[in-house]
């Protein structure tokens, strides 16, 4: 079993990221640190084998932890899992050893994909005594992200969606949304209702005086 430590100062996104790990067979969450401090104590005292580590939090941020993770001496991998798209940190982080770098809002595939990797990895290096030059290169070779986006979807519109979703502090329908990008409520609720079920937003049925219940959205990454 993997013992997994969540590294995210958001407490839903911390609970969405446990759900999603927990769902992946040989992963368990150990525990979930709200900065930096707070994983260097967990740390101490217990053992992590992977780390899902994010880059904005309060304090130290995490490319400053990574690097000490580093040269604390700590034997634990890193997957980053964070809204950081800066090539100057991606490239640090690189430097600094991790195995893989997601971008939020992310599908639950890719990270299912970036911990099965990371699982096939682990086990290869742990149970042979000697490896063969095919081993090695399936382990250092990057694999290609086997999946794609969903027939009828357009990740651009998905993004254009999620940003003016995150513009707003309370649940919103598709058509209010569909008014404020100017696109047709039917795309902008089949992007929603997809994006429900793959866990990037949450939805609930409001139900009025009269009328049909509505259905409101909000994001949770």
């Amino acid at each position: 079993m993997i013992n997994v430590l969540i590294v995210e100062d958001d407490p839903m996104v911390a609970v969405v990221n446990k759900k999603y790990v927990n769902m992946v067979e040989g992963f368990n969450v150990v525990g979930i640190a709200k900065n930096a401090d707070e994983a260097k104590k967990f740390l101490k005292n217990t053992k992590v084998n992977l780390i899902l580590l994010d880059v904005y939090m309060p304090g130290e941020n995490g490319i400053e932890l990574l690097k000490q993770i580093r040269e604390f001496g700590y034997k634990t991998d890193i997957i980053m899992v964070t809204a950081d798209n800066q090539g100057q940190d991606i490239e640090e982080a690189l430097r600094y050893g991790i195995v893989d770098y997601l971008i939020k809002p992310f599908e639950f595939l890719r990270l299912k994909i970036a911990l099965s990797n990371y699982l096939q990895r682990y086990k290869k290096v742990k149970n042979e005594s000697f490896l063969t030059q095919e081993d090695i290169d399936s382990i250092i070779i990057s694999k290609s992200v086997q999946y794609s986006e969903k027939k009828g979807f357009d990740r651009r519109t998905m993004e254009k969606i999620l940003a003016a979703l995150k513009a707003y502090d309370r649940p919103v329908s598709s058509e209010e949304i569909a008014k404020n990008l100017n696109i047709s409520r039917v795309t902008v609720k089949k992007y929603l209702d997809y994006m429900d079920e793959q866990g990037m937003v949450k939805s609930e049925v409001q139900y009025g005086g009269t009328g049909r219940p509505i259905t409101l959205y909000y994001r949770i990454l």
